[in-house]
């Protein structure tokens, strides 16, 4: 198995865990979509915004729906997602 397929392999099987804080989760997909820029397969903003929506805990669900919703995915930014995903978390953590 080349190391870009086991990138690959390991991002698409990355979950964010329910006790796990979105910037944390965030650097564990950065850190993965840099490596396999590294190696020459660099990951769309889509793909990633859409990576992170598929793999937030339950608790995230309504959130993911009103996002899906109010914006336009495919053009979406993965700072912009990651900045609203974490109001969400500071206003559920008070």
């Amino acid at each position: 198995m080349s190391k870009l397929q086991l990138i690959t392999t390991k991002f698409e099987s990355l979950r964010m865990k329910d006790d796990e804080l979105i910037q944390d989760f965030y650097m564990n997909i950065l850190e993965l979509a840099n490596a396999s820029d590294a190696l020459g397969e660099k990951m769309s903003e889509e793909r990633l915004v859409r990576k992170i929506l598929r793999s937030l805990p339950k608790k995230f669900d309504m959130n993911v729906t009103a996002i899906e919703e109010a914006q336009d995915i495919a053009n979406m930014k993965v700072e912009e997602l990651i900045g609203s995903l974490q109001t969400f978390e500071m206003a559920t953590n008070d």
